[in-house]
């Protein structure tokens, strides 16, 4: 498969196309991680995400670089998104926690009803 600059029409590299086998063994790959990660507690989680932030900083030019060359939108647009993304980010972790949090909304009679959060899994 070809990935093209869609602004230039370059062909920027080519790729493999995965088979259906390698599709489903990357997606049971995939679930096996993410119960992995499920399992981890949310502190831990939280800062391989803060590493990812941190990763993306260091990285930027670079990321910037691919990101405009793929999509062919401008490279100051490209460094703005990747500039944004740690207040995007940030602002998810400080409120994850709390969201996350199971909800006792009604509790009468014996019976109560809870509002839990639930990870949807791997969604290929």
């Amino acid at each position: 498969m070809k990935i093209e600059n869609p602004a230039t029409g370059n062909v920027l590299r080519e790729v493999q196309v995965d088979t259906p086998k390698a599709i489903h063994d990357k997606v049971v790959a995939a679930k096996k991680a993410q119960a992995a990660w499920a399992k981890l507690p949310y502190s831990t989680r939280a800062a391989c995400i803060e590493k990812f932030v941190a990763l993306v900083a260091i990285k930027k030019d670079e990321l910037a670089r691919i990101l405009s060359e793929e999509t062919g939108k401008p490279i100051k647009q490209a460094h703005n998104e990747l500039g944004a993304l740690a207040g995007r980010i940030g602002f998810f972790l400080a409120n994850t926690e709390k969201t996350l949090e199971s909800k006792v909304v009604s509790s009468d009679g014996g019976m109560t009803e809870t509002i839990k959060w639930e990870p949807l899994g791997v969604v290929a």
